[in-house]
């Protein structure tokens, strides 16, 4: 096998493409997510479908252009497969081509997207090699498994992804040109609700006690002695910055960040495990790993929001919701629980739940592309709304969670 080359912009990446395209026999491609803008991509016009034996692409986020794949479908009958992955986020990027026994794969953080072969900032590499490599041995045992895996286009798939496109995408996106099928105009669903303004998202937390009373937020909450999302994360905020190192904060306080202290739990409850408990009370500097990398201020890297989650891979019982929890509290700005509360909204507004580290940024991903969460913070002397700025990612948990009665 040959030494990968690297691709490190659109223009390397797309002449890699074209010239697999042209030099194989057959194609097997998996990907995240795949558009066509409308059939003008050179990435999509560079495709030949006749060449495709397998194409296996995820639905994740509404994030795939449903004409494009009707159009493979139509094109290549019972060669496309859409997966919906209910364990995480189906999220590979790679395309094989087969030329008698040689083998070329192009891999890398790419989708096949307007985005992943263009304006985007990506990072793939090109392998050449032959049939029997270990390597190519194992990638189509991958993309075997990604087949099974995957479901036939069903007219039932499809509408719901026509739904789901219908909110995520740009109004000025349309159907594939190559492709004579037109459209059928989709309800607004209400997963739409978050794609707002920083003004829009005011306004939907402020409703949310039409949902329930509990659920109240407004600038009388922002002092109120009632226990509340904002004056936990208030109280939570005051432990981090007296200390901000886990394992040194007095009980009290990290019994709070926690989520079992007294009026804690508005961003989650721990209440219901022990174990997590236990280990708050007795071994907080085993918790340590998790929390204390992450800073109070300025930006926070995916690969510290990992980092946490394997920091409590050798924790008995320190699942989503514990990390999640202890991420929150510290950034509610950056970071949104997980809990038992609020994942059936989730699964219904906004997008899969997740369950672990890659699951979990990729949530955060798509949350960033909204813009009441990359909004400045506030300007003037509106205290209560530079409070909802400091929490706005946090304060999710208001849009998505179900009260008990």
């Amino acid at each position: 096998m040959l030494a990968p080359r690297l691709l490190a912009d659109a223009e390397s990446l797309l002449a890699a493409l074209k010239e697999l395209v042209e030099w194989s026999e057959t194609l097997d491609l998996a990907y995240a997510w795949m558009d066509s803008a409308g059939g003008t991509t050179a990435a999509w016009r560079f495709l030949d479908e006749t060449k495709i034996r397998r194409a296996v692409i995820g639905v994740h986020f509404g994030n795939t252009e449903p004409s494009a794949l009707e159009y493979l479908d139509g094109a290549i009958p019972k060669r496309v497969r859409a997966i919906e992955d209910d364990a995480g986020t189906f999220h590979p990027k790679v395309i094989v081509g087969r030329r008698k026994s040689k083998r070329r794969a192009i891999l890398g953080s790419s989708n096949f997207t307007s985005g992943g072969f263009g304006s985007n900032t990506e990072i793939n590499v090109v392998v050449d090699g032959e049939d029997d490599d270990e390597f190519f041995r194992d990638l189509d045992w991958a993309i075997s498994d990604y087949w099974s895996r995957a479901s036939p286009l069903k007219p039932d798939l499809l509408e719901r992804l026509k739904r789901a496109w219908s909110n995520r995408s740009k109004p000025t996106r349309s159907p594939v040109i190559r492709n004579a099928w037109k459209p059928v105009p989709a309800r607004v669903s209400t997963s739409r609700m978050f794609d707002v303004s920083w003004a829009g998202y005011v306004e939907l937390l402020e409703s949310q006690h039409r949902r329930h009373p509990d659920l109240r937020i407004s600038a009388s909450s922002l002092h109120s002695t009632q226990h509340n999302y904002l004056g936990e994360a208030r109280h939570a905020r005051a432990a981090f910055e007296k200390e901000p190192r886990f394992g040194k904060m007095s009980y009290p306080d990290a019994r709070l960040v926690a989520g079992f202290g007294p009026g804690a739990g508005w961003f989650g409850s721990m209440r219901g495990n022990g174990v997590w408990m236990n280990l708050v009370g007795d071994r907080p500097r085993d918790l340590a790993p998790i929390i204390d990398p992450i800073p109070l201020r300025g930006p926070v890297s995916n690969e510290l929001v990992r980092q946490a989650f394997r920091a409590a891979e050798a924790l008995p019982h320190v699942k989503i919701g514990c990390i999640s929890r202890l991420l929150c509290m510290k950034r509610p700005d950056l970071f949104f629980t997980v809990n038992a509360g609020n994942k059936r909204r989730m699964l219904e507004l906004l997008a899969p739940v997740p369950s672990d580290a890659a699951g979990y940024v990729d949530v955060l991903e798509l949350l960033r592309t909204f813009p009441w969460c990359t909004a400045k913070k506030p300007q003037g002397q509106d205290e209560y709304e530079r409070e909802l700025w400091r929490c706005r990612v946090g304060l999710i948990d208001a849009v998505l969670y179900e009260p008990k009665e």
